[in-house]
């Protein structure tokens, strides 16, 4: 039976600890995103760009109705909720409201097209950590997951 010295390079060598790229990205700390949008395009596009940008983001799930989203934060355990305001069956405002009823500390950040003081103020009252307009996402959104992502980084 052969022994091995433990100071000797090949022994350090051969018991050296293996590491892939899946492996650094499942035991990083991640954001669990959940986006509520009632437009499909619009989820599977945003879905993309985050996957893409963001390698402290997973996306965990996608809704199209608000009713959709509350069963979906219960299943998937969001960190994160990206909600648009205009939606079918409730508002992304009520469905922020409801959110914070539950889950105080689940932040939420609200995408929209309707970019005006009175929206923002709106989504503030609600209980918004972020707003972000749709047509300023590319940029915006990524500083407000930062800013309120579990890792601090997108």
């Amino acid at each position: 039976m052969l022994a091995y010295d433990r100071n000797s390079p090949l022994w350090k060598l051969s018991h050296m600890p293996v590491y892939t790229e899946l492996q650094d990205r499942t035991t990083m700390r991640l954001s669990r995103l959940l986006l509520v949008d009632d437009n499909k395009k619009f989820l599977d596009m945003s879905r993309e760009f985050l996957e893409s940008e963001c390698d402290h983001v997973i996306v965990v799930g996608t809704a199209g109705t608000a009713e959709e989203a509350l069963k979906l934060i219960r299943q998937a355990r969001p960190t994160l909720l990206i909600v648009d305001l205009a939606m079918p069956d409730m508002s992304g405002l009520e469905l922020t409201q409801r959110v914070k009823q539950t889950r105080p500390e689940l932040p939420v950040i609200i995408l929209t097209l309707f970019d005006t003081p009175r929206h923002r103020q709106a989504a503030l009252e609600a209980g918004a950590d972020a707003f972000v307009a749709k047509a300023s996402m590319d940029s915006d959104l990524i500083p407000a997951i930062e800013r309120l992502s579990s890792s601090g980084e997108c």
